[in-house]
């Protein structure tokens, strides 16, 4: 009964953590074609992109890419302006150039004024010597000083002198809960509660299989021999992904994730083998006992392969 209770809560964080992730990214304003005009403050969803500080203007300029949107607000969090630009085809770039705020892609670029958000002029992007950085970069500091306006996904702050922080643009908390950064690694969860809850319960399938034909001192015999080849194959494909996961984090993390493009022949192997042997299963007359025995490894190959997956996002963080 447990088991059915979080199986369904599972699939439905899973379900809804996609949905919410898929309608969160669609959903951002943007495509503004009144770019000539200031705008009001905008209240979008979308994580903050990056934030640029003029300090001889005592401005804070608050980036959306997606939205292509920036709200301009006072070095104490006071809204000043905005400017919106049409939707652009490729990422959306912001710099404080000279004495224009720039919003651009890699063909056009909107220039306004940085102080009151005039707007300037529409330009061919090569014509300027822009940077292309996707975030500011300086902001954010790894080890904020006091005096230091610092930002996350949802809003800026100001290090004070000892050491606390002073939020000067906030969002709204629901904004959190239907960003995209906070429902992938929920959906990851929800599919590894959903794994756990589904090899579990073949797991206990494949143990009372194997007690009761140990009781009987028979031992766990598949009949069919192609069946038999199969299974020692799954079990062969389980170990073998297993190895690959643990060589690949500790090449990670020693040379530079050299393995990790391993996984492309891993994949493919692993596709195609799962393909032709589902079609030879089907055609093969097993037992009920027989059945739970390959449901078994077959979940079990399919377990490693997903760990010999995640694998190769660790082994890359640890590179990086």
């Amino acid at each position: 009964m447990v088991r059915k209770i979080l199986q369904v809560l599972f699939t439905a964080i899973f379900c809804l953590s996609i949905a919410v992730g898929v309608i969160s990214a669609f959903s951002y304003p943007h495509d503004n074609e009144a770019y000539e005009q200031l705008q009001p403050e905008t209240f979008t969803h979308e994580p903050i992109d990056s934030v640029y500080i003029k300090e001889d203007l005592q401005q804070i300029y608050v980036c959306y890419n997606a939205a292509s949107y920036v709200n301009v607000y006072t070095v104490d969090g006071e809204f000043l302006w905005a400017i919106s630009t049409p939707d652009f085809s490729n990422n959306t770039y912001f710099e404080i150039l000279d004495d224009n705020l720039v919003v651009y892609d890699s063909e056009i670029a909107y220039l306004y004024n940085a102080k009151n958000g005039a707007f300037v002029a529409k330009r061919n992007a090569e014509e300027l010597e822009l940077a292309y950085y996707f975030d500011s970069g300086d902001e954010s500091l790894p080890e904020p000083a006091p005096g230091d306006f610092c930002f996350d996904g949802h809003q800026v702050y100001k290090i004070e002198a000892d050491g606390s922080e002073t939020v000067l643009v906030e969002r709204p908390f629901w904004h959190t809960l239907v960003d995209p950064v906070f429902c992938i690694p929920l959906t990851f969860l929800a599919a590894l509660g959903i794994g756990v809850l589904t090899f579990s319960k073949v797991f206990q399938e494949y143990r009372f299989v194997k007690r009761k034909y140990t009781t009987d001192r028979q031992g766990v015999v598949v009949g069919h021999a192609r069946a038999r080849f199969i299974q020692k194959y799954f079990r062969v494909a389980s170990i073998v992904y297993l190895a690959f996961a643990v060589l690949d984090v500790l090449l990670g993390i020693f040379l530079d994730g050299i393995l990790t493009i391993g996984i492309l022949p891993l994949a493919l192997h692993f596709i195609v083998s799962n393909a032709v042997f589902a079609n030879m299963m089907e055609r093969i007359p097993l037992t009920e006992d027989e059945q739970k025995i390959m449901n078994f490894w077959n979940t079990a190959q399919f377990a490693s392969f997903i760990i010999a997956f995640f694998s190769v996002i660790v082994a890359t963080a640890f590179a990086t």
